[in-house]
């Protein structure tokens, strides 16, 4: 009978007493789902972890069929295949009776410890993980293991292909060589490729810690066991050890899980040593909870018969026919029950999250009505970038009405003028459109809708968009040669205005020199005859660029802030999405 020792850092409970025929365990951890994966073999493709037999749903009021009456309308066949198996869909119960090795995190006199852990997969359920022949190693050791079994990978592939069919046999435990060992492999192989292609994606991101430990001799032979306190203060360590026969893990402190190199069926050979019954028969149930699991998940394309896979696994031939009803029977129903205690968890887990999502205030008063958008920093975030529109665009109104008021009355005024109301309605569009992104993002909220709201900001900020643009357009033309050529011409034929700017500036002409025989309309020689050889090229575009490139700057910068505007709509829309298909 083994020992029950505690290694938990969270409390004292006990592994696995001695009247649990199924291996069940006592967890005292709060309810947490492990992932799922997607099974290859299954119908199934949703990879949901529902019960096969429970049918419960929010809102839906649907009986669940009792344990007793799938379990009496299963038809175990020890010699044929078994029929009306209820569904299993939970994936992780397709790991049952393979070797995983995981980081195992546990307290060691009040610190945080990792340590390597090696073991045969007993049972699984919602919060626990039950292994066998476990062996805990630490970093320097695991390395070392890790090296060897790689060395020993090394010599297979060096032998030719008898040898390396022959110990191909012997690492998948086939201790001898019988009329049904070739499709007892098949099925070992076919079940093992879908748990490693399926579980092991899923296994490495459920944390556990260790709840429980129990100790026993393997056999007769071996030394006498330690004293009580030697064995637990050997347990509680951190140095290598094993095997220790059973050993519970709570599912949210283990790290980094894979499959490791199972061990061979001799390993098991039950029932020929009588002081390892208990051990034998926690070996017999897991091999029956893995058949069973197999089988009703579709995993057993050959249809193997449960005696011949038992014998082949657990070693031993002529298991009595009522010992095997009965457990599998006990081990299917135990099976169920976990199902659905798995199920029911994963639905109590979405309807907390799904109610997390609903009533989640924000502890900031201005977002309150965000709710759980407020955890994505979008609602903040297009704030933020609502008061940068602003202020930008009141730089914008402000630079107009400071360039208008201070424009020099001579000639730069009418010429400042003609381009004052395009910069000005692009910029009172623009600070509207601040406006409107900034209370958009005080309401969004989940679920999103195309509200009056959302409506309002995108067509806002794409108005403003285009109206920055053509101010952005028509302000870098302003600046340019033949524009500023152009206003001369037409201001030379309207009024005498150059000839005191020509004055005040004591030059003459813009891009050429105006001598007394030059006719040109902008020489004004028929007004203000001069006999200056310096052009206002240089005064006059120098003044205009001064006034304009701020415009060219600030349009800009409001043309990129807009972009930015729809970019955090769209990662406002897939945060939705994402956070929909949480709840």
């Amino acid at each position: 009978m083994p020992r029950r020792d505690s290694v938990a850092g969270e409390g004292t409970l006990p592994g696995i007493p001695p009247n649990a025929p199924r291996g069940e365990t006592t967890n005292g951890g709060p309810d947490r789902e492990g992932r799922q994966a997607e099974s290859r073999d299954n119908d199934d493709g949703n990879g949901d972890i529902a019960a096969g037999n429970s049918t419960a749903r929010v809102g839906e009021e649907i009986v669940e069929p009792s344990i007793e009456d799938l379990v009496e309308e299963a038809e175990i066949n020890l010699d044929a295949p078994c029929a009306n198996l209820p569904l299993l869909r939970a994936q992780e119960l397709k790991i049952i009776g393979r070797c995983v090795t995981f980081l195992g995190e546990t307290t060691v006199e009040g610190e945080r410890v990792l340590l390597h852990y090696e073991g045969v997969v007993a049972m699984i359920t919602k919060d626990t993980v039950m292994l066998l022949q476990v062996r805990r190693y630490t970093k320097e050791d695991f390395l070392k293991y890790q090296e060897m079994i790689e060395a020993e990978k090394r010599d297979e592939h060096k032998k030719d292909d008898h040898q390396e069919l022959h110990g191909e046999m012997d690492r998948n435990g086939n201790g001898s060589a019988h009329a049904g060992n070739e499709e007892m492999m098949n099925f070992h192989a076919a079940s093992e490729a879908t748990s490693n292609d399926d579980v092991h994606h899923d296994m490495h991101i459920v944390d556990c810690n260790i709840l429980a430990a129990q100790e026993t001799r393997e056999n007769a032979g071996m030394p006498e066991p330690d004293p009580p306190l030697t064995r637990q203060n050997r347990l509680l360590g951190t140095r290598t050890m094993g095997p220790v026969p059973f050993m519970t893990f709570s599912r949210r402190r283990i790290h980094n899980v894979v499959f490791g190199h199972d061990p061979q069926n001799s390993l098991y050979s039950i029932f020929q040593n009588p002081s390892r019954r208990y051990f034998d028969m926690q070996c017999l149930r897991m091999f029956v909870r893995r058949y069973l699991v197999h089988t009703s998940q579709g995993n057993n394309p050959r249809k193997i018969n449960l005696r011949p896979f038992i014998e082949w696994r657990c070693n031993c031939k002529g298991i009595a026919d009522d010992l095997l009803v009965n457990v599998a029977k006990q081990e299917l129903a135990y099976l169920i029950k976990t199902e659905r205690e798995m199920a029911k968890a994963a639905e109590r887990l979405a309807n907390n999250r799904r109610n997390f999502f609903h009533t989640y205030q924000p502890t900031h008063r201005l977002f309150r009505a965000t709710g759980i958008l407020f955890l994505t920093r979008i609602p903040a975030q297009t704030f933020s970038l609502a008061i940068l529109e602003m202020l930008v665009s009141l730089l914008l109104l402000g630079f107009s009405a400071y360039s208008f008021a201070t424009a020099p009355p001579i000639l730069i005024y009418g010429y400042v003028k003609d381009y004052t109301f395009s910069v000005t309605f692009a910029g009172i569009v623009s600070l509207l459109a601040s406006g409107m992104t900034a209370f958009h993002s005080l309401r969004m909220r989940i679920p999103l809708t195309f509200s009056i709201h959302t409506a309002l900001r995108l067509v806002a900020a794409t108005v403003a968009i285009a109206l920055d643009t053509m101010a952005l357009v028509m302000i870098g033309g302003a600046v340019s040669y033949s524009h500023i050529l152009g206003y001369l011409f037409r201001l030379a034929q309207e009024s005498a205005e150059l000839c005191y700017y020509y004055a005040l500036h004591n030059c003459t002409g813009f891009g050429e020199i105006c001598g007394p025989d030059n006719m040109s309309p902008i020489c004004m020689q028929h007004k203000c005859p001069s006999n200056r050889t310096t052009t206002c090229t240089q005064p006059l575009t120098a003044t205009l660029i001064r006034i304009f490139i701020p415009f060219i700057a600030i349009s800009m910068v409001l043309v990129a802030l807009f972009m930015i505007d729809h970019l955090l709509h769209y990662r406002l829309l897939q945060a939705s999405r994402l956070l929909m298909a949480r709840m």
